[in-house]
């Protein structure tokens, strides 16, 4: 399974709150430091004053970095109302929707979690892998 994407963490839709946004941060930051992955990061920065967090894995099976990047994805979802990105993941085992060599796309938009096909890179073969 590769998963790789990001999110900015905003605790507002409209104007953010420095307190607020602060305790937002130190929560997902502690639950990323509690993170042991072997094939894969998870990273938490500030770009432009901006708080985003990153992901990329690629393991054998979905297991724990799945149920632990699905945690991580709902914890920024209740920190606040306004986190947004995307995350993609690829299983190339799975019969599940959107079907088998298919990318999902999580996406986050005001900080409700919503799950999509893919429409840029799947199905995987033939565009970006040979028949």
């Amino acid at each position: 399974c590769q998963y790789t994407g990001w999110v900015v963490l905003c605790d507002s839709t409209y104007e953010p709150e420095s307190d607020r946004l602060a305790e937002a941060v130190r929560r997902v930051r502690e639950f990323i430091d509690g993170i042991t992955w072997v094939n894969g990061f998870i990273d938490l920065r500030y770009m432009n004053g901006e708080p985003f967090v990153t992901v990329a894995g690629n393991t054998n099976r979905p297991g724990s970095a799945a149920d632990d990047l699905h945690r991580l994805w709902e914890l920024i979802c209740r920190v606040g109302p306004g986190p947004y990105g995307l995350v993609y993941e690829w299983d190339d085992e799975t019969q599940e929707w959107p079907g088998p060599r298919a990318f999902k796309v999580h996406g986050d938009p005001e900080g409700r979690i919503t799950v999509h096909g893919d429409p840029f890179l799947s199905p995987t073969v033939p565009l970006i892998e040979d028949p």
